[in-house]
């Protein structure tokens, strides 16, 4: 990650490559630069992890479509006898 131009604020550049991560720091408006720099296997872990929190959010919501659909079908089969 980088500092943002103006400001505190920081971008990530991951993928951004090397020319346009230096343009960046010479672009600055100020004389200091923050740079927030990360392990390769840390990087690996962190989407690891992201991508297990994503599958159990859509379990969480397949299940909770599941529950909602089978109270909707049983609601219907007892209004309409």
């Amino acid at each position: 990650m980088c500092s943002s131009t103006f400001g505190d604020d920081m971008w990530s550049c991951r993928g951004a490559g090397l020319s346009r991560v230096l343009s960046a720091i010479r672009l600055r408006a100020g004389p200091t630069v923050k740079l927030a720099l990360e392990n390769s296997k840390e990087g690996n872990v962190k989407a690891q992890r992201t991508a297990r929190t994503v599958e159990a959010e859509e379990a969480a919501r397949l299940k909770a479509q599941a529950k909602k659909d089978c109270c909707w079908r049983n609601c219907r089969r007892t209004s309409s006898g």
